[in-house]
């Protein structure tokens, strides 16, 4: 039943997503797309490691210290070189379209 559901949400953005070609919106929802398919599979990572880290008896500081690192490491490329839309107003105060999110930090800090 899960399986499902997953799959009518799919036909749905896919459909969605053909019918808005070519908008700003159309990028966004690809982006979106990507990044709940990686969410997912980190989920899925983050559960096979607990599994195994569970075996090992850590306590529950140990074991969030273990998936920190991993999981900074896996988003560092993204938030260091995916340019991505700036949102809303915040173009104009940056004078930029499209900047990473490490632009976004180093402009507001």
């Amino acid at each position: 039943l899960m399986v499902v559901g997953v799959l009518c949400a799919g036909v749905f953005t896919l459909a969605r997503w053909m019918a808005d070609k070519g908008s700003e919106d159309s990028e966004n929802m690809v982006l979106g797309v990507v990044v709940c398919i990686a969410s997912l599979l980190c989920g899925s990572l983050n559960l096979a490691l607990a599994g195994v880290l569970g075996e090992t008896k850590l306590n529950v500081y140990d074991t969030v210290a273990y998936m920190a690192i991993p999981a900074t490491l896996f988003l560092l490329p993204i938030a260091l070189f995916w340019q991505k839309p700036v949102p809303g107003e915040w173009s104009i105060v940056f004078g930029e379209d499209r900047m990473t999110d490490w632009q976004i930090l180093r402009g507001v800090w």
